[in-house]
């Protein structure tokens, strides 16, 4: 029993480094039904968090954030055109947001939009099932999603553990690793909005997840 008890203090401290997690991947009726075919998508600029876990608490990595949610980026792309999907062109560079001040503040709305109906989605992911969940018809404002059928966000967390605290998680008789890291993906309507799918786990099981779903809701190189 008090092992038990040991094992689900670790399992709850390593748990709450993490963002909550989706039990599996969900998808709206619109993908289900194929009423909705994702075959152009743009992807946002990835945003991560990264912190070192020691005993006396979590430090904040601000570099290794911003290579994290650039690496994410890079994979989510490549998820995406594994599937058969196209990208119109990236304008999100540094310097092309630098040049365009507009396009920053308008990106920067969105991704705090996304982030808001993502609490929302965490609580209740199935009611993704019903169409609930949406940013708002708003989004057919951005200009640069004109072409894509869809937006995909990409977020991301990493936990590096100490060996301090990879020795405090032994001491409670539970296993804690050098590093873990989650990734979650949701993809948007890019006209009304609405939530069509999400996904949160390792990248290489979402990425399973996402060639597996978009057999399912008829994408194109899915069909061949």
């Amino acid at each position: 029993m008090i092992r038990q008890i040991r094992l689900l203090a670790a399992g709850a401290l390593f748990l709450s480094l993490l963002p909550p997690a989706l039990e599996a991947q969900f998808a709206s009726p619109d993908l289900q039904s194929r009423k909705k075919v994702v075959r152009t998508v743009l992807i946002l600029p990835g945003q991560a968090n990264v912190v070192k876990s020691g005993v006396k608490g979590n430090e904040p990595m601000v570099e290794e954030s911003r290579a994290l949610g650039a690496g994410l980026t890079t994979e989510v792309t490549n998820f995406m055109t594994g599937v058969g999907c196209t990208m119109p062109p990236n304008s999100f560079s540094d310097a092309n947001l630098d040049q365009n001040p507009d396009l920053k503040y308008a990106l920067a709305d969105l991704q705090d939009r996304f982030d808001k109906v993502w609490v929302q989605v965490a609580k209740k992911p199935k009611d993704i099932r019903s169409g609930r969940y949406t940013m708002g018809d708003e989004v057919a404002n951005f200009s640069p999603a004109a072409e894509a059928d869809a937006l995909v966000f990409v977020r991301g967390q990493e936990a590096l553990f100490t060996g301090g605290k990879k020795l405090l998680g032994a001491l409670a008789g539970a296993y804690v690793p050098s590093q873990a890291m989650v990734m979650r993906i949701a993809i948007v309507d890019a006209q009304s909005g609405t939530v069509l799918y999400v996904d949160s786990g390792p990248p290489g099981i979402v990425q399973k997840d996402l060639e597996k779903s978009f057999k399912k809701f008829g994408n194109l190189k899915a069909k061949k």
